[in-house]
């Protein structure tokens, strides 16, 4: 990792840390500091691996951007590896239940439809199959996938500013820290 992008990494990270209480507003505020973060870091990590030779990045096509935050993430760390540093910090099963509810429960419309913002139903099914998962893989796969529709609505949804975000972007922000932190550490 270079430098610059160290530094960046650092002064975001910081930024949300140094964000204090867990009112919808600073969760935002956390969300939108570590986001970006994530978005370098695994844009360095598909580099990396496709400088391995264990993905290809073809330069005449555009940068996978949903595949570098999910599936070149758990290529790049793997995940036990994942599973491992998130569980040392945090009750993981706790995290992905809660996950799991606000998609079974249909307490907030996780994939939404990207032309309509109308909920995909179909893609919300999946994921929840994937958290609900015994195998490691799917598991964690459902954890970054998760986190990526989440940004998905936060970037480009149509959603508001509303209180009950908060059952959203309170575990997504806890999980997210730690994803940043471990690529992070594994980066340097």
């Amino acid at each position: 990792m270079n430098p610059e992008l160290r530094d960046f990494c650092k002064k975001w990270i910081d930024k949300a840390n140094s964000q204090n209480g867990d009112d919808i507003s600073v969760l935002f505020d956390k969300f939108f500091y570590l986001y970006p973060v994530y978005n370098k870091l695994y844009v360095e990590a598909s580099h990396e691996l496709d400088n391995r030779g264990e993905i290809n990045l073809d330069p005449d096509e555009p940068f996978p951007d949903s595949t570098a935050a999910t599936s070149n993430v758990l290529k790049y760390l793997g995940c036990k590896n994942i599973e491992a540093r998130l569980g040392e910090k945090i009750d993981l099963e706790t995290k992905v239940q809660s996950f799991e509810n606000i998609i079974a429960q249909n307490l907030f419309n996780i994939c939404l439809n990207p032309a309509t913002g109308n909920p995909d139903v179909d893609k919300e099914n999946r994921l929840l199959a994937k958290l609900r998962a015994n195998g490691c893989n799917d598991k964690m796969s459902g954890v970054l996938e998760f986190i990526y529709e989440v940004r998905c609505n936060v970037i480009h949804g149509r959603k508001g500013y509303e209180v009950h975000q908060v059952l959203v972007l309170e575990p997504v922000v806890e999980v997210l820290n730690i994803l940043v932190l471990t690529l992070f550490d594994e980066l340097t």
